[in-house]
Parts: structure tokens; C-alpha cells; sequence
């Protein structure tokens, strides 16, 4: 199959198209199954859909996942079709279990949006106790909380963009707005407002959170990689470690033979879902060997436009969906500046995500003797 021919244009084709690999799992792995679980009512038909299959002797366990911030599952998605048809072959089902997960977040993903029904950002959600974290929002966002916060509808686009671009060179720095593009710290305090973190857990981070224990318990090597799309360079794969990786980010450029390789500084940053994933496995199974890492695909340009970009688009998005829009022209133009950050239609950009992929896949499959 092409790369193009992976990807699909709405939720329940990119579901229907990951389950249907099944069949093809099970000519290699006589054991694979899917698993299927719901968010929300049931009749709302929102799944998270799990490809699995367990090695017999339990040595390592590799899993993906994808649509942990919805929109971007559909790229998530195609990717996962391509790692079944070009890698799952070369994986010895003896001793290498397998769980791929589709849709972490089925309502963003349903719906294009990057959070979840309650406007949560489920990577800024993985926290057991939010006490300390209620009523918080760093001292940049609480200055600029208007802006993050807007309580009218999208009026003028043209003129809303204008006076956005206009504010935010004037008012925030190039690191602010990288930082907004690439690493947003989240805010606990404005349940409407972007890179809003929650009050709870949702039910979607506890689920996957449950699951993944009892899906590491038997395996002695842990291999977890979660796809994401719209930070660092365009048309690049970045690959980022956690802090409970021992390596530091130099020898891991070394050993994965690739340059954008970096590790998390997650000081300004709660509840990130790889972090916290890895820092539970390596508390409730010290003895375990486990490795973690965000892989991260680039959409737009490393430079001040197109930070500008990524701040309009995030914030008129969002504006959207709570205050809509006077001019369906505006609404459509917000759609499509969010599509072009997180869903690229872009043939070029699909095919070079893909050798992207490829190799990082590879690179970080040989580093740990799985192919």
C-alpha cells in the first residue's frame, strides 16, 4: 500500500480500517485479539480499540499509541497501519507481546479537536492528586488570560487575526511562543481555556493508566512509544525521552543514530502521560527495564511565523468550539488552520512523515534488540 492510502478523512473509517488489520495480525500472531473498550455512553460509539497479542515466554512488551490529543490519531492511526505491515513481520512473537492502541482520545478524535469532552488536554491529565495544582495557571498565562479566555464570538476573523498577530509579537518573547508551540506547561484554572489540565483524572487516562499495569506485569522489558504530531521541525520525526531513561540525551543520539533525539525538562509541566506511565512501571516494578519515548512529527516551520501560527490557530480553534463563529467562511478557515497544525492533508508532508517513521521505528526497534 501507499503511505497516502493509510490515511482517512473521519473517525469511524480510521477505527473501522485499524480493526480490520486484525486478520492480518493473526497470519503471524495465531493469538492476537482485539480489545475494545468505551468512553462515555455507550450509544456515543466512542471506542479506544487495542490490537494485542502476548509473546510466550513475556520477555518484551511494545506498545503504541495513538489520539492521545484526538485530532492528531488520524496521522497516529496511519502510522500504525504502516508499523503493522512493515515491522510487525520482523518481531518475534515468542518473545515480544504486542499492544497498539488506536484512539486514546475517541471523542477528540471523532470530533477534531485536540481534548476530550471536557476540554481537557489529557496530556497535561496524568496526575494522582490535583490539589496542588487547582486554581493554577503559570504567571504568563494569568497575564494574558483575556487572550486564552476570549468570552465573545469570532466576530471578524481577518481583524481578530490581525490584532492577535499584532499582541502576541508585542507581548510575549520567541521562547514564550516556542515554548507555546512545542511544550506548553498546561493551567488548572480555566475549565474553557487552552491547555487546560482538569480537575480530575478523566476516564480516559484512568482507563489506559489501569490497563497498561496489568498489561506490563508479566514482562521483564518495557518498550513504549506514543505518536503525536505538530511539534519541532516540519516534516521531521522527534524522538523524546523521559527523565526515567538513565541515558543522557547525547547517548541517545548515539545509540539511535539520529540527531533530533532529546529528553523531557518537565519542571514547568504536570501530568504528562508518557512521563507518568513510565514513572508508575518503574515504581510498581522497580526490577522491570523499561523505555519510553514521544515521537514527535513536525508540521509547520521552527521560526517565529510559525509559532505565531500555532498560537492563532490554538486559540481561535478553540474560541470556536465555545463562543462560535458570526461567518461560517471564518469558521471554516478556523478548521482548517487547526487541520493544517494537527492533520496535515499534504501528500508531500505524508510521505515525508513517513520515511520519518520509518526510521525512527527502526532505529529505536534495533537499539532494543526487537528486530
Amino acid at each position: 500500500m501507499t503511505e497516502n492510502s493509510f490515511f482517512n478523512n473521519d473517525y469511524e473509517s480510521s477505527r473501522d480500517h485499524f480493526r480490520n488489520q486484525l486478520s492480518s495480525i493473526a497470519k503471524i500472531r495465531q493469538d492476537a485479539y482485539l480489545d475494545t473498550y468505551y468512553i462515555g455512553d455507550r450509544e456515543d460509539d466512542n471506542s479506544v480499540d487495542i490490537l494485542a497479542s502476548d509473546a510466550s515466554s513475556r520477555k518484551t512488551l511494545l506498545t503504541i499509541t495513538a489520539g492521545e490529543h484526538g485530532i492528531e490519531g488520524y496521522t497516529g492511526s496511519a502510522l500504525l497501519s504502516m508499523f503493522i505491515e512493515n515491522f510487525l513481520p520482523h518481531l518475534n512473537p515468542e518473545t515480544t507481546g504486542l499492544r497498539l492502541v488506536h484512539s486514546v482520545n475517541p471523542w477528540g478524535m471523532r470530533h477534531c479537536r485536540r481534548v476530550t469532552e471536557n476540554n481537557v488536554d489529557m496530556n497535561r491529565n496524568y496526575l494522582l492528586d490535583f490539589s496542588q495544582l487547582r486554581d493554577r495557571a503559570d504567571n504568563e498565562y494569568e497575564k494574558h488570560k483575556s487572550l486564552f479566555n476570549p468570552e465573545a464570538p469570532i466576530q471578524n476573523l481577518n481583524k481578530q487575526n490581525s490584532f492577535l498577530l499584532s499582541y502576541l509579537q508585542k507581548n510575549l518573547t520567541e521562547k514564550e511562543l516556542e515554548r507555546l508551540k512545542n511544550t506548553p506547561g498546561g493551567q488548572y484554572k480555566y475549565p474553557q481555556g487552552v491547555f487546560y489540565g482538569g480537575s480530575v483524572m478523566e476516564e480516559t487516562t484512568r482507563q489506559l493508566a489501569d490497563r497498561y499495569k496489568e498489561w506490563a506485569e508479566s514482562y521483564d522489558h518495557i518498550v513504549h512509544i506514543d505518536l503525536h504530531t505538530g511539534g519541532g521541525p516540519m516534516n521531521e520525526l522527534t524522538m523524546i525521552f523521559m527523565d526515567g531513561d538513565s541515558r543522557s540525551a547525547s547517548e541517545l543520539q548515539k545509540s539511535l543514530g539520529r540527531k533530533n533525539v532529546s529528553k523531557t525538562n518537565n519542571e514547568d509541566v504536570s501530568g504528562d502521560s508518557v512521563e507518568f506511565l513510565q514513572k508508575m512501571i518503574q515504581t510498581v516494578y522497580p526490577e522491570k527495564r523499561s523505555v519510553f519515548a514521544l515521537f514527535e512529527f513536525g508540521t509547520i516551520e521552527e521560526s517565529t511565523d510559525g509559532y505565531l501560527f500555532c498560537a492563532k490557530a490554538m486559540i481561535n480553534e478553540n474560541q470556536l468550539h465555545f463562543e462560535g463563529a458570526r461567518f461560517s467562511e471564518d469558521e471554516m478557515s478556523v478548521r482548517n488552520d487547526f487541520t493544517r497544525l494537527f492533520n496535515p492533508a499534504d501528500k508531500t508532508w505524508q510521505s515525508s512523515i513517513f520515511k520519518e517513521a520509518e526510521k525512527g521505528f527502526r532505529s529505536l526497534l534495533k537499539s532494543e534488540n526487537l528486530i
